[in-house]
């Protein structure tokens, strides 16, 4: 009986495939880095919203100690104001501008 197998053909189908599983490894390499890069970005948030929690009880009970202090009162939503400017500078800073559609 004979046999007739191309040796070449199944050494070149089996370097095809090879070559794809690297590629589909470094993709899944790639996509492993932007997940963790997520993960940083979701726990900097967090400690952001933390931070934002913190300074809103902070005002609260601030105004509260303040009773009746009309210039104490003043300077509190000064601050308050200045901290809300730097606030919406730093989300505009950092938000991206989603693409527009075309009309």
């Amino acid at each position: 009986m004979e046999c007739n197998h191309n040796h070449a053909a199944d050494t070149e189908m089996l370097a095809a495939i090879l070559k794809h599983i690297k590629q589909l490894e470094r993709k899944i390499d790639k996509m492993a880095a932007t997940l963790d890069e997520v993960l940083v970005d979701v726990a900097a948030e967090a400690t952001l919203i933390d931070g934002l929690s913190t300074l809103i009880s902070s005002l609260k009970q601030q105004v509260i100690d303040a009773k009746g202090d009309q210039a104490k009162i003043e300077q509190i939503f000064a601050d308050a104001e200045a901290n809300k400017a730097a606030l919406q500078k730093a989300l505009t800073d950092n938000t991206p501008v989603p693409p527009q559609e075309p009309a």
